[in-house]
């Protein structure tokens, strides 16, 4: 299935030898069995293809990525994107697409201030507990 959906050979062995193809097959799992449509799964799958080429070009493992290359991809990598594939350049796509990964990267994604969030959080109610 992963050669399938990147269809330029250098586009995959980038991606395959950087260590993405695991995470690349779990995720476009993870959406199927979620019941995404299709041009939802597409478009959320090549987001997550464009962000790991782009990574695996600074010769990154998918352990090594940061709050910092999401931010980098999104504001300076999309608007002057000139990657050699078509694909999901739209930041809210790619945003969409690639918050899926975990509750991590959910975080980062939709911009969550999790200290923030932590201050201001208040706890159940006791009658909700029961």
């Amino acid at each position: 299935m992963f050669e399938y959906r990147i269809q330029n050979p250098q586009v995959r062995q980038e991606i395959e030898t950087a260590g993405f193809k695991p995470s690349l097959e779990a995720l476009a799992a993870q959406l199927h069995s979620q019941g995404y449509a299709a041009a939802t799964l597409a478009f959320y799958d090549q987001a997550a293809v464009h962000f790991a080429y782009w990574i695996a070009r600074r010769h990154l493992h998918p352990s090594q990525v940061s709050e910092a290359h999401i931010t980098n991809f999104l504001s300076r990598h999309l608007p002057t994107c000139r990657c050699p594939f078509g694909g999901v350049r739209q930041d809210k796509t790619v945003r969409a697409g690639l918050r899926h990964r975990s509750l991590d990267t959910t975080t980062i994604y939709t911009k969550v201030d999790l200290p923030r969030l932590a201050r201001v959080a208040a706890p159940w109610p006791e009658e909700v507990m029961r």
